[in-house]
């Protein structure tokens, strides 16, 4: 077989119209021409560089036209939809659940209630709903300061961040509140002595 392979080849490589020995149904391709010898290679001339590299531009500012044309078709509306989703209905929802919770709720939200904390006003009046917003419009203050107006907590005498600075409020812990009053009535329960059975 292989004999047959290499007589079949040595045919074609002689004549290539020839296609003797092979079967009705194959055609035996011509063997690829010789690559050219380095030096009957040549240099593209700069015409044919140009030509390349005009060609390039015109079909890269073919494609932006069209995609500048895709955008500009929905741009109105991706706008809006990104405006509603960052702005709108994340931060209007944001102000309502935080002014309206704290005034209507004496100083607690959900979260407050739950680690059982209390925004009060230094004087010690109940906190409005002006007072309430006043106190959420500092958040976006802390976020404008890098953090830093919510880490001043750690420094600050009264634990004040600059949302509690702007509105004159100030986070208590009202579970200090409830150890405070069970030491004092444990306290009062062994001062008094035991009574004595009565018999």
């Amino acid at each position: 077989m292989p004999e047959q392979a290499d007589r079949l080849a040595a045919q074609v490589m002689a004549d290539p119209t020839a296609n003797a020995g092979a079967a009705p149904e194959e055609t035996v391709s011509p063997p690829p021409e010789p690559a050219a010898a380095p030096a009957e290679r040549r240099a593209p001339t700069s015409e044919e560089v140009l030509d390349v590299l005009d060609s390039a531009l015109e079909r890269g500012a073919e494609r932006e036209a069209e995609t500048a044309e895709e955008e500009s078709r929905f741009s109105l509306i991706q706008v809006a939809r990104g405006i509603i989703e960052d702005l709108g209905l994340g931060l209007g929802w944001a102000s309502v659940y935080f002014t309206v919770f704290t005034a209507w709720f004496h100083g607690q939200t959900l979260g407050k209630k739950l680690l059982a904390i209390r925004v009060i006003q230094l004087d010690n009046t109940p906190l409005s709903l002006w007072a309430a917003f006043g106190r959420y419009g500092g958040y976006g203050a802390g976020v404008a300061t890098g953090l830093t107006g919510f880490l001043q907590i750690f420094w600050d005498p009264n634990r004040q961040g600059i949302h509690d600075k702007i509105a004159s409020t100030v986070v208590v812990d009202l579970r200090a509140k409830a150890r405070r009053r069970a030491r004092a009535t444990s306290k009062q329960i062994l001062a008094t002595p035991p009574r004595e059975p009565d018999a």
